[in-house]
């Protein structure tokens, strides 16, 4: 989980357009983790929060506060020695229990109207020792994978040192997943826009391509990366730099295979998706027409309000946001209970789901030779398996999320489509159309020719032979200047290796 980023407002109702809804969302039982907010949640449930004074960690029966951490600091100040801090915000914990986070270690009391310097980020491993990352702004920690990479505000860290990220004057990863795929934002020098980003082990940057996703006059969108699955599919923001006049609007969206959505909106002010799961379930937070914001659930192509998704332990509560959800289908996040601040986490009561198709294939029209492809992303309850049809018969070999044709024959038209399945079904895409075009034959000749001047009206005889000292030569054709130059073409030059040729006046 990412800090939470909610930002504009939203007057109108926005519909999950061009979307189709293959099963509902599941109903869930709510459990009450206290005051504060949840961030984080792992694979074997264990969470961590925070309650505006300090953070906390659940392990799934008991939620304790974090202990003060003894950190090192990875560049050192010079004249600074290694220091105590007592962490106050948790943001993300990985499968092996690291815990990422920022909080304050002693130091002198901030300027006015400047950051505190002893502000730092902290990585925790739950045995009493902690490293701290750097200052505040340069290296908040914000995402950690399974083998411990962490990454922030302009690092990744590995374990032993800091590699900057690169692409901009300001830039951030929020997440990362356990192959080494980092997200973020950067604002690029002179733009002052944030734009959503994927981040490579070294460090550099790659612009997402979300197209016109999110424009409602084609004007050039801010962005953020917020969350990634291990499939590579990326959710986060989009803003409309061209809605008009303030606040601006923005949407949640999900990139896959190289194509974007926009997930909606409840209607009010803006909404973000914040992390989505291997199973490509995704969460966040949508404001309602009143202005308060209420978490969700995207699943099967449709944007679902998890406040009337309680089966049990909802009384009183309000969910605002859905912060992390993680590959059992279990949803941390904040809200309110009885109008005090709490954290809470639903479990699915029905972990039966047929797969759902968020994302589905879409065609294209090539001509032959060229390449290819069509993707899909879905969710749903347990493993997911695919398999690819053309026209209506499976492709062999075909079972990835994504199908790629490298040289298309006109045998390679037609309609694609994917069967998803699960041990509780089986759903269709929809079909996506590939056109293949064939480039008409194309017969070349090279011909021989004589360009020769002569007053208009004169007449000349073109004679042609086969070396230039040949006593006898060839008649070809007879031709009158309609013009003082004339080019005459040899349409039979391709029968013969070599010529000559001379144009011979008319008596």
């Amino acid at each position: 989980m990412k800090p939470p980023r909610i930002r504009g407002s939203l007057a109108t109702m926005l519909a999950c357009a061009g979307l189709t809804c293959a099963c509902a969302a599941p109903t869930y039982t709510l459990t009450d983790l206290g005051t504060g907010g949840a961030s984080d949640i792992n694979t074997s449930g264990k969470v961590v929060g925070n309650d505006g004074a300090s953070p906390w960690y659940y392990d799934g029966t008991n939620r304790t506060k974090l202990p003060v951490i003894p950190t090192l600091i990875l560049q050192p100040i010079p004249g600074e020695f290694p220091v105590d801090v007592t962490p106050s915000v948790a943001w993300a914990i990985n499968d092996n229990g690291r815990i990422i986070g920022e909080g304050f270690s002693p130091g002198p009391p901030p300027q006015p109207g400047q950051p505190p310097s002893n502000f730092t980020g902290f990585i925790y491993d739950g045995s009493g020792t902690g490293i701290m990352v750097g200052d505040y702004g340069v290296h908040g920690p914000y995402g950690v994978n399974s083998s411990g990479t962490v990454v922030g505000n302009n690092f990744i860290y590995a374990g032993t040192s800091a590699i900057s990220l690169s692409g901009g004057f300001n830039v951030r990863a929020w997440d990362i997943n356990d192959a080494g795929l980092a997200v973020g934002e950067l604002v690029a020098p002179g733009t002052g826009w944030s734009s959503a980003v994927t981040f490579d082990g070294t460090g550099a940057s790659t612009l997402l391509n979300l197209g016109t996703v999110g424009t409602s006059f084609g004007v050039r969108t801010a962005s953020a990366a917020l969350g990634v699955n291990a499939s590579g599919q990326v959710v986060g923001y989009v803003l409309d730099a061209g809605s008009s006049p303030f606040p601006k609007v923005s949407l949640p969206f999900l990139y896959a295979n190289g194509s974007a959505i926009v997930l909606g909106s409840f209607g009010g002010l803006t909404s973000q998706a914040n992390d989505i799961n291997t199973a490509g379930v995704i969460v966040g937070s949508s404001m309602v027409a009143d202005g308060t914001p209420h978490a969700f659930v995207f699943t099967g192509g449709a944007l679902t309000d998890l406040n009337g998704q309680i089966a049990s332990g909802g009384t009183g509560w309000v969910l605002n946001s859905a912060n992390a959800v993680n590959d059992s289908g279990v949803i941390v996040g904040e809200g309110t209970k009885d109008g005090v601040a709490h954290a809470f986490m639903l479990k699915p009561a029905t972990d039966n789901l047929p797969p759902a198709i968020n994302l589905s294939p879409t065609g294209t029209n090539l001509f032959a030779g060229e390449s290819f492809t069509v993707g899909v992303a879905a969710a749903g309850s347990g493993t997911l398996t695919y398999q690819w049809q053309h026209a209506g018969t499976n492709i062999p070999s075909a079972t990835n999320t994504i199908y790629t044709v490298a040289h298309a024959t006109v045998a390679d038209a037609g309609a694609y489509r994917v069967l998803v399945s699960n041990a509780f079904g089986t759903t269709p895409s929809a079909s996506a159309t590939v056109q293949v075009k064939v480039l008409p034959d194309l017969h070349l000749a090279l011909y021989a020719g004589i360009t020769f001047a002569g007053p208009v009206g004169a007449s000349f005889r073109i004679e042609a032979a086969q070396h230039a000292s040949d006593t006898t030569w060839q008649p070809l054709d007879s031709v009158t200047l309609t013009t003082s130059t004339y080019f005459w073409l040899d349409t039979d030059s391709l029968q013969h290796p070599g010529r000559f040729y001379r144009a011979v006046p008319f008596p």
